[in-house]
């Protein structure tokens, strides 16, 4: 027997529990939808959705669940783009990862958001990342720039790398490396 009762926020309708998979904001996600069905005490009058403890905790579970699916997604879709241009291992090589790091990534063990937005990033034009990253990171004593341009918002962002090195040294230290500049050098509005 399901159990009703009178609606406290308009007082005339009856909430009844309504299963649902309507998408909905969680975490930083704009719009998930549960990875299953899950029955939301419901006003059949105003509509507003009364979540308790128990609700609350069916509903997080069925969001986490839709949440690891949609990252593993992301993630094996990134890994795959960026396998085009080098290997995993050289990925995570350039990255700074263990290795077979990518490998436990793809089968949804480990990851993060801030890794699963950065392999996505770097998915988008793995070529020039690649080459972008080999910038950052050779600790050449020249500047390495890249003019990058984002179609929203209509704009250009020019960046330069600046690695500053002892007119001794060959190569750039962690310390240097460390006490390097990253200047944004412009924003110019696209034409």
């Amino acid at each position: 027997m399901t159990k009703t009762r009178r609606c406290p926020i308009c007082e005339q309708g009856t909430v009844r529990p309504v299963a649902t998979r309507a998408a909905m904001p969680y975490r930083h996600v704009t719009a998930l939808e549960p990875a299953w069905e899950v029955r939301i005490p419901t006003c059949d009058n105003c509509h507003e959705r009364l979540i308790d403890g128990n609700t609350a905790r069916s509903l997080d579970a069925a969001l986490e669940a839709a949440l690891q699916t949609l990252q593993t997604q992301l993630v094996n879709e990134a890994i795959d783009q960026l396998a085009t241009v080098k290997t995993q291992r050289q990925w995570e090589k350039r990255l700074g990862l263990s290795p077979g790091y990518l490998s436990r990534l793809k089968s949804g063990k480990e990851g993060s958001v801030v890794l699963t937005t950065l392999l996505s990033l770097l998915a988008q034009a793995p070529s020039r990342q690649w080459k972008q990253t080999e910038a950052i990171w050779s600790g050449r004593d020249q500047a390495a720039a890249e003019v990058l341009s984002f179609p929203a918002r209509g704009a250009t962002i020019a960046s330069t790398f600046h690695f500053q090195q002892e007119a001794s040294s060959q190569s750039a230290s962690v310390s240097q490396l460390r006490d390097s500049q990253c200047v944004v050098a412009r924003f110019e509005e696209a034409a």
